[in-house]
């Protein structure tokens, strides 16, 4: 069999085609139908959260054109009222996706008003989207509101706030489905693990027999999304320079800092390390390689002495 080859001019080639625009992404500027792009309406909620998770949360919607294929990407954002608009060729243009980004549990879900679009010279191109599920994500808002008893708390008060509800982290399996029956042996750990939640448990059988996981002792939590709240108001997607600064930072300096030295530079996850001299218990917040904010919080129990 002959293999092909593609030499450094095929690659040339391929590369100038690109750079020429002879791929399937297409322009929002190359055509004269004026089409503008709209969200209706945003749940009431929307208000309530942090500018920063505003910030995050971006709405995109790719059209795609039946006679040339080419894809043509809005992208919108808070600061622009969820609007866009763009001058696109005349012709049938099929929404291929709609969607909102967000690092909440929940995030908005976008609908167009149709499967597809007309778009013509000598009319007013108008698309339209919804969001689709308000009463969950006002639901998730509320969630959000800090109780003053977490707000108070210290870092390893042992409490925190759970979807909304204030509860003793080391009760945190009753809250929490985990799809595991099976048994541990003595004195062996065992892994469960919520994706839909964002939360991962680990317990330890400190008896003499095997035992459903449901008796064993949790000995370690890590939170991936932001339906906790620790004490004092820290969660996945705080911003980390609110937490780790030595004299305005929420927890104030870290034990150690462990993973990438080049901070910030985003090569690299890298991990603030909190121990409670008391409890002998461990707190370890992971940063995002930007150092911008927290990914995931776990918390160990009396780990050392």
């Amino acid at each position: 069999m002959k293999k092909s080859r593609v030499g450094f001019f095929g690659i040339c080639l391929l590369a100038a085609m690109l750079l020429a625009g002879c791929g399937n992404q297409g322009r929002l500027d190359e055509g004269d139908c004026p089409v503008e792009v709209k969200l209706e309406a945003l749940p009431q909620s929307f208000a309530a959260l942090d500018e920063d998770d505003k910030e995050r949360m971006k709405l995109v919607l790719v059209l795609k054109n039946d006679i040339n294929g080419k894809e043509y990407e809005f992208e919108l954002k808070e600061k622009d009222g969820y609007t866009g608009k763009a001058r696109l060729h005349p012709g049938t243009y099929r929404v291929e996706y709609c969607y909102m980004t967000g690092d909440g549990a929940v995030s908005p879900q976008v609908e167009s008003d149709r499967d597809s679009y007309e778009i013509q010279r000598d009319q007013e191109n108008k698309i339209e989207l919804t969001i689709t599920n308000e009463t969950e994500f006002n639901r998730w808002v509320a969630q959000m509101w800090v109780d003053p008893v977490i707000r108070r708390a210290g870092q390893f008060s042992g409490q925190i706030q759970f979807e909304g509800q204030v509860i003793d982290l080391e009760r945190i399996a009753d809250h929490v489905e985990f799809e595991e029956e099976s048994q541990v042996a003595p004195h062996q750990k065992t892994e469960l693990d919520n994706g839909e939640k964002g939360v991962h448990i680990t317990v330890l059988n400190e008896g003499e027999s095997a035992k459903s996981w449901r008796e064993c002792r949790v000995i370690r939590v890590r939170f991936t999304k932001d339906n906790v709240i620790f004490g004092q108001g820290v969660r996945v997607r705080t911003p980390a320079s609110e937490i780790l600064h030595g004299e305005d930072g929420i927890y104030g300096m870290p034990a150690r800092l462990d993973g990438c030295v080049l901070i910030g530079l985003s090569y690299d996850d890298f991990q603030a390390v909190y121990n409670d001299d008391t409890t002998g218990d461990r707190m370890t917040l992971t940063v995002d390689p930007g150092g911008d904010y927290i990914t995931q919080i776990d918390y160990e129990f009396a780990v050392f002495e």
